[in-house]
Formats: structure tokens, sequence, C-alpha cells
């Protein structure tokens, strides 16, 4: 729900700021009296697919500097370079099937393809911030990406590859030109993508690149432990151990079950100076491996983690969201001024507090600017500012009637017990997010009780409409 996102976001904020609870409470209130409700059984795929794009679009304007990562998408112009070095010179030449200058763009859907290791290395050198992405082992940091500034990476390709370009080293320099995130990225869909492995794991008798490993390590150097070298059932994916990549390498192949022993050397410029340079001895023995396109493409509609992934995304969207394709649908038959009033005096109050806020987030970093100025950046003006709470207050009123007017339709109900649960659960969430200790009362007055009640029901009511669509990832939980 974008309202839900936005009013987060203020609350995150401006948490010192207490807004009160509800005045009117709408549960007396006949939401048919006020609304005149928009069909909410009748959709498309492609239409709410639209919809999700849109939002996706939506959440990239005035996004110039971002950190890709699953579910992002990426255009950008590309420069491929094969390098070559002759005694003390280097040439760079441009190999024309790699390059997209000009009008000719790539666009990447990020680890779309992670059967490839090409393109596996090739995303993760977009994620990452390597110079090298020929090993896996320098990801630590995101890369900090710029829509129109260039940044460059190297990358040997494997002597066993079938491209063209096996066994040379290329530098590819990518400018990134657009960039749309994902509506939830992994983090809001970790849980039910674990549900499905839980569920539908397939173990493989030996371990191979990009599976899933769970194994027993003991690294030493000098026939000492380092930091980070010995783990009981450590769980990682092969081709990212966050070790070199030839641990990656000597493992790959590997039978679960039987303990296999190898040297490695880690980089001159590894992370870590302490075993930087160094060449340590591993005995690992992995205990379980696990494919993730196997699983996926044998116990779903999908072929691929990745389209899993995406599936539970939109998923997640139409529980969430679909009830804003109804709010366009339906209309308000008369504004409720009591209700009106109550959202006008919540909406003011946060954007104000947000607004002070920001000024003395200016202020603490040696900028002076006034409330006016802040204004007029991001409404226009003061009276464009006092439209914008009128219209979201009577937005939210349409929603309001809209939402219990479906709920009344779908039968859906939701009792005192059903909110303080909500509540307890949403204060859980703010404090883990923000490192606080709210309590569940200390949330609500954060908030607008009215407002809670509608996000909490809203989730009902599409939950109900999801259940009436073809075409849908079913939840774990529900099969």
């Amino acid at each position: 729900m974008k309202k839900f996102a936005a009013l987060l976001l203020i609350v995150v904020m401006v948490a010192s700021v207490f807004v009160g609870c509800a005045n009117v409470n709408v549960e007396e209130i006949n939401p048919n009296d006020y609304v005149t409700l928009g069909d909410y059984e009748n959709f498309t795929i492609e239409e709410i697919i639209a919809e999700y794009e849109s939002e996706r679009m939506e959440m990239a304007q005035g996004a110039t500097v971002f950190n890709v990562d699953w579910g992002y998408t990426i255009t950008f112009n590309l420069v491929c370079e094969v390098i070559e070095n002759n005694d003390d010179t280097t040439t760079y030449t441009k190999h024309s099937e790699y390059c997209f200058e000009g009008d000719k763009k790539v666009t990447l859907n990020i680890y779309e393809d992670t059967d490839n290791a090409l393109r596996t290395s090739f995303d993760s050198a977009l994620v990452y911030n390597v110079t090298d992405a020929t090993a896996s082992s320098n990801t630590a940091n995101l890369r900090n990406s710029k829509l129109g500034t260039a940044f460059d990476f190297t990358y040997t390709v494997p002597t066993n590859s079938k491209d063209a370009l096996a066994g040379k080293t290329v530098r590819f320099t990518v400018t990134p030109t657009e960039i749309l995130p994902p509506v939830y990225d992994d983090s809001k869909i970790i849980d039910e993508i674990n549900a499905f492995f839980k569920k539908y794991s397939e173990v493989r008798e030996t371990a191979s690149m990009y599976d899933i490993i769970v194994a027993d390590i003991e690294g030493t150097i000098d026939g000492e432990i380092f930091e980070g070298g010995k783990y009981d059932a450590r769980t990682f994916v092969l081709g990212y151990s966050e070790y070199p990549a030839e641990f990656d390498e000597k493992l790959a192949g590997t039978k679960v079950g039987n303990q296999t022993t190898f040297e490695v050397t880690f980089p001159e410029d590894w992370s870590d100076s302490s075993i930087a340079g160094k060449t340590a001895q591993f005995k690992v023995r992995p205990t379980m491996a696990y494919s993730f396109n196997k699983a996926v493409a044998d116990n779903s509609e999908y072929s691929t983690l990745y389209e899993l992934k995406e599936a539970v995304r939109f998923r997640y969207f139409v529980d969430y969201e679909v009830m804003g394709i109804v709010y366009d649908r339906s209309s308000l038959k008369a504004n409720h001024e009591g209700l009106y009033k109550e959202y006008i005096k919540y909406f003011e109050k946060t954007h104000l507090s947000a607004i002070e806020s920001s000024i003395e987030h200016y202020k603490n970093n040696g900028y002076d600017i006034t409330k006016e100025q802040i204004i007029n950046e991001y409404y226009g003006s003061e009276a464009e500012f006092e439209k914008f709470i009128e219209d979201t207050a009577k937005q939210t009123v349409l929603e309001t009637f809209a939402c219990y007017a479906v709920a009344e339709k779908y039968g859906v109900s939701y009792t005192s017990d059903d909110y303080a649960k909500d509540l307890a659960k949403m204060a859980a969430d703010y404090n883990e997010t923000n490192g606080t200790n709210y309590s569940a009362s200390k949330i609500e007055k954060l908030y607008n009780k009215n407002i809670l009640k509608l996000i909490f029901i809203e989730t009902l009511v599409c939950e109900k409409i999801a259940a009436n669509l073809d075409g849908l990832y079913t939840p774990i939980a529900t099969k």
C-alpha cells in the first residue's frame, strides 16, 4: 500500500511527534452512504501488472544514486574491450559484439540467469563494488552507482567457456541510464522463499556451482585457524563463499558427506590484511547441497529461482496493493466532514513535522533553510501544500469508506482483538527496523487509529481479491 510506505517514512522521520487517536468511529458509519463503490471483483492479471510496473516507475522517479540487487532492472550503455599486455604496453580493443553505445542499450534483470557463470559474474560486478569480476571475494560493499556516471571492471573469461572471449581478459565499462527497483526487495519475501525450499528442497549428491551448500569448514594458516576460517554447518551459495574464487572452484564437484582438503592463496589485495597474500589449508565437508533452479522447476510452474522470486513479489503486491485499483474505480458520494477534518489535522501535523525535521537536518549539516523554501521545493507553494493536504485527506476518506464497503461485501470480520494483534506486530516490526522499544500504544499515537485500521483491513480485503484471481503464486502457508 503506497499510503502505508509514505506514512511509515514520515513516522520514522518524526518519531517524537504524537498525533493522537481517532475522533470518528468509522465502524458506526454506513460506508455506502458516502462512496460509490467501483468494481472490486473483475480484474485481469494484465491490469494489475500494469499497476505493478507503474509503481516501480514511481519508485524510480528522482532516484539518481542507487545500489542494485535481486529484483532490480537496470538499463545501461556498455563498452567491452579486450585487454592485451605486450611487454610494457597494454592495449584495449573493443569487442563489438558486447558494445552497446549511444542509442543502443542493454536492459538486464539482476541475477536473472544464475546458471550462466559469465552472466552471474557480470551481474555481481553491477551489485558489488569490485574492480575484478573474476573473483567472488570482494562482496562486502554494494556498488554505489549513479545514473549517467560510468564505472568499469575487468573479467577473465574461463578457458573452458564456449564464449568467443574464452581465456581472454576484458574490461567492461558500464554507464547506467535507467533503474527500476523492485516493489518488494528480498528482505520482504525471504520467509516465503525459505518456506518453499524447506518444503521442496532438492538434495544433490555432489556440490555444484551456484548450489546452496551446508558445510563444515576449517581453514588454517601456518597451522592456526584464522578469523573467519572455522564454521560448523555454514550455509552459503557455492560461487559466493566470501573466500577467494579458488575455494569455490575446488569445492565444486565434491561429494556430499566426504571431506576434501585443499590449499587456497588469498589475493594480495584481500580485504583482511592479516591474511592477504597468505596460503590457507582448508578442510571442508559439505553435508548438504541444494539446487535452486532444479527445486523450482521440479516443484512449481516456474523454471528458475528468479521467476519464483518475481512471482512472490507480484503476489505480495496483489495482497497489499490491489485495492488501489478499486479506489481508482470508486468515487465519493459525499465527503464526511468529521473524518475529513480528522485526516487533514493528521496529515498537516505529520508533514509539517517532517519539514521541521528536514530543517533541523540541514542545520546540523551547516545549511540554513526555511520552512517556505522546503515547501516551495517539494510542493510548489504554500497554497499547493495546503491543497496537497486537503486532496490527501479527501482521498483517504474515499479509501476508508471504499475499503469498509468491500470488506462488508466479502463478509470480512475485523475485531478489536484482531486490531490489537496487528498493532503489536506493527510495533515489533517498527522496533526491529528502527532500533526502538516502542509499545503498541505508543505506535498507535504516532499514527491515526482510523488510518491504522484502514491499513490492516485493506490487507484482508486484498487477500480476498487475490484468492479469486487465477495465475497468482500461492503462498506455501496456504497450500
